[in-house]
């Protein structure tokens, strides 16, 4: 069992592996492919730009270059030279993006440089007409411009176009490769599936076997607990009958109380026995009515007042005004198991309180002045067969065990509190009855 949860383990850490690879993979691609599209776009977007705008200064240099052949004044070429001081920053800002630009500004300073010349001559000689030398002249400069920066252009659209190919093409080779995984996810997973499902076959095969193995060995278990209930008890009646024909003398008394402390022992073995089969079998049966709290501790502090004068042991009882819905003989004997383990562990001269609180419901409490009971154990007590050092030499370790499930069986609920050298004191809560609750309402 074990090497088969540890490979179908494994099988599904391989399988959530790959697909975290896969994952991993298809996300990576895509953010490579997508953010090396965006820079290639940016970069030829600002290329074009740089390059559009380039084209736009030198034609204002040359229309500025117009503007002071006919005015010749000193603003018109102050605006010309401003011109050229745009154009050569935006030959600055078209190096900077790193793009081979020798052909584009060589045509450039060519095409400003015409204008320059006309600009020169016109301020050496205010009379020449340098009108037709500048329209003669910058016709085939313009065209070489146009050239030079439509090669450019053309240029960084086939870089971008190489780049997007390369882009794809690492694409192409990222969503191969999540294919064959997601097939190779998909074998494997249809592998572990298969697996699995042979081998809880069989481990269903093995379970409905030992199931009814086990339905089969309760059956018997239940027959042997009904011939203990019949044949012991029967015994148990005979000796109880038997001893009450013997005389009250000082000469039997101590035989007839070892007698009556034996049957009681044999009887409440038998119960707690019984009670463990009933428990097995989905449950104790609860026969809840009306029960008033303080006849519940009343009744419960009868059954040991004698044993605990004979230990020189004092008891006490609280009781308030209350009435929870509760099966009768099923929490009188939560409370004689809890006192019988009280009486058991107070030493001589020691004190037992019995209890009963109004809070959100009715909360009982047993508490002693015994040793107490140790840290590693406490968390224990209401454990099946568990035997720590409180439970009495011989006990089967079934009390606290029975006395849990029958608070339970009411809807409430049951705990210990203690301190080693300081005493214990074990509690559990009942609902309170609907009709007290009510009264308390209307009284409050």
């Amino acid at each position: 069992m074990r090497r088969f949860r540890n490979r179908i383990i494994l099988g599904h850490a391989t399988l959530l592996l790959v697909t975290v690879l896969l994952a991993a993979t298809a996300v990576i691609g895509l953010h490579v492919t997508t953010s090396r599209l965006e820079r290639t776009g940016r970069t030829v977007t600002q290329d074009v730009f740089v390059v559009e705008q380039l084209r736009f200064r030198a034609e204002h240099v040359v229309a500025s270059s117009r503007g002071y052949l006919l005015i010749a004044s000193t603003a018109s070429r102050a605006r010309f030279e401003e011109a050229i001081q745009r154009v050569e920053d935006s030959l600055e800002a078209l190096r900077e993006l790193g793009a081979p630009i020798e052909d584009v500004e060589a045509a450039v300073r060519h095409y400003i440089s015409l204008a320059r010349t006309a600009v020169e001559r016109r301020a050496a000689d205010a009379t020449a007409d340098l009108m037709p030398f500048l329209e003669t002249n910058m016709d085939p400069a313009r065209e070489r411009l146009e050239q030079a920066l439509h090669a450019f252009v053309e240029r960084e659209r086939s870089m971008f176009e190489e780049d997007s190919a390369e882009a794809r093409g690492f694409a192409n080779h990222a969503e191969q490769l999540v294919l064959v995984a997601t097939v190779f996810c998909l074998i494997l997973g249809a592998g572990i599936a298969v697996i699995s499902m042979r081998r809880l076959n069989t481990m269903f095969a093995s379970e409905h076997e030992a199931t009814a193995t086990a339905q089969r060995a309760v059956l018997s278990r239940d027959e042997v607990m009904a011939i203990v209930s019949h044949d012991l008890r029967s015994p148990l009646q005979t000796i109880r009958l038997a001893r009450s024909t013997l005389p009250d003398t000082p000469a039997t008394a101590r035989g007839a109380r070892a007698i009556d402390g034996a049957v009681a022992r044999m009887d409440a073995l038998i119960g707690r026995l019984l009670d463990l089969a009933a428990l097995d079998r989905g449950g104790l049966e609860v026969r809840c009515s009306t029960c008033d709290v303080r006849g519940l501790i009343e009744a419960a502090a009868a059954g040991v007042e004698l044993r605990a004068t004979a230990a020189d042991i004092a008891m006490f009882t609280t009781a308030p005004e209350a009435v929870v819905e509760a099966d009768r003989d099923r929490i009188l004997q939560v409370l004689a198991n809890l006192l019988d383990n009280a009486l058991k562990h107070t030493p001589s001269g020691g004190r037992i309180e019995l209890r009963a609180t109004i809070g959100e419901g009715v909360r009982f409490e047993v508490a002693d002045t015994g040793p107490g009971i140790a840290d590693d154990q406490r968390g224990h007590v209401f454990q099946r067969y568990f035997r720590g050092s409180r439970i009495a030499q011989g006990s089967l370790g079934l009390g606290l065990y029975i006395c849990k499930n029958v608070v339970t069986a009411h809807g409430g609920e049951i705990g210990v509190d203690s301190e080693p050298g300081r005493g214990t004191t074990f509690w559990f809560t009942l609902p309170i009855s609907a009709a007290d609750a009510a009264a308390r309402r209307r009284a409050s």
